[in-house]
């Protein structure tokens, strides 16, 4: 692995109104998540690369808590949460209302932006319900089981992809950081480099 540029220059202004509205909800089946990447112009492989996010940070217990104490409203537990780990969520959220408990999306390296994620999830230990559907389709679980065998000499492209975006673009950097991190084809992260690109110049 190697470092991760970070930071964000396609705007100066983040309103948060504006988050949920392009957000897909983590309570969110696959169907759903399809459907809300699919009108951004994006694939189901762009949607479960994109889920590789999930590697760094926090979520709040209600935002998954229903797996834990509620999933049918019958008072049961989700089915496909890792039993093992359902328990030790279960010791730090109070219940359904708990909105100040949290917890990391992925368990013991949400500091390190890693393909730990796509690992844990096939552990069954995604945290929320769309972590967990990305395991519910043939195509989906197979992208995750490309993500997490990944070879070196991709990784190697990528790197070499990045590079040259500092002779083009600058910003364009941070999207083929985040792509090539955890794609296994470097056509997906040059179509994306290429189409930013594109967006760059109508814009001029």
């Amino acid at each position: 692995m190697w470092e991760v540029l970070t930071g964000r220059r396609d705007g100066r202004v983040s309103i948060s109104g504006e988050t949920l509205a392009n957000l897909p909800a983590p309570f969110f089946n696959f169907t759903q998540l399809k459907q809300s990447f699919a009108s951004k112009g994006l694939t189901v492989h762009d949607l479960v690369v994109l889920s590789g996010a999930h590697a760094i940070g926090i979520g709040h217990c209600n935002l998954f808590s229903n797996r834990l104490f509620n999933f049918t409203g019958k008072g049961d537990q989700d089915p496909s949460l890792n039993p093992t780990y359902a328990n030790f969520l279960k010791t730090k959220c109070q219940g359904l209302s708990d909105t100040t408990t949290t917890i990391e999306m992925d368990p013991n390296s949400s500091n390190t932006f890693d393909r730990d994620y796509y690992s844990i999830l096939r552990q069954n230990k995604g945290l929320f319900q769309s972590d967990a559907a990305l395991l519910t389709t043939k195509i989906s679980r197979n992208i995750v089981n490309e993500l997490v065998k990944q070879n070196k000499e991709k990784v190697l492209c990528c790197q070499l992809l990045i590079k040259s975006c500092f002779l083009v673009l600058i910003w364009c950097v941070s999207f083929a950081t985040f792509f090539c991190h955890n794609l296994m084809l470097v056509a997906k992260p040059l179509k994306f480099v290429l189409r930013y690109l594109q967006m760059g110049v109508k814009n001029k």
